[in-house]
């Protein structure tokens, strides 16, 4: 069953802190590291009011299988620091309702892609697909995303 993303996901129009300027924060002062963070979530947040508003984002209530696409304009940044960002994107959706939990009874799976932005800017896109297994196939810089639900 090939799954609709437009059906349940976040449009994140920004790019994302890496885990390299949490650490840099961090170092700084625990304070500063913990203020970064909830900035960080806090900006998150308003992308979630806006695509829940729009109808492209609501709860869920099964437990879900989520897709993070990440664009990035330049190839400077490390895709382990780049998806490290997760984090702060499954923190702030817990906190918008939008995920019960961010733990392994409602968070099955995160699967990532670090993507070139080709006009998009730098940005993040999370689709929540709820029930089953997916499985994603890659051909020529196109996803197919397939469900078993």
């Amino acid at each position: 069953m090939s799954y609709d993303k437009r059906k349940n996901y976040l449009y994140i129009g920004m790019k994302l802190p890496s885990l390299n300027e949490y650490v840099e924060k961090c170092r700084t002062n625990p304070h500063v590291g913990a203020s970064f963070k909830a900035q960080t979530e806090n900006n998150i947040g308003i992308f979630i009011q806006a695509c829940v508003a729009q109808g492209h984002l609501h709860p869920i209530t099964s437990p879900c299988e989520i897709v993070m696409d990440f664009y990035e304009m330049t190839r400077r940044r490390d895709v382990d620091n780049i998806q490290s960002a997760q984090k702060y994107i499954l923190d702030a959706l817990q906190t918008a309702g939008i995920l019960p939990n961010d733990n392994q009874k409602w968070v099955r799976q995160v699967h990532h892609r670090v993507l070139p932005s080709k006009g998009h800017g730098d940005c993040v896109y999370v689709y929540l697909i709820e029930g089953g297994h997916i499985e994603l196939r890659y051909t020529d810089g196109e996803t197919t995303v397939d469900s078993d639900d």
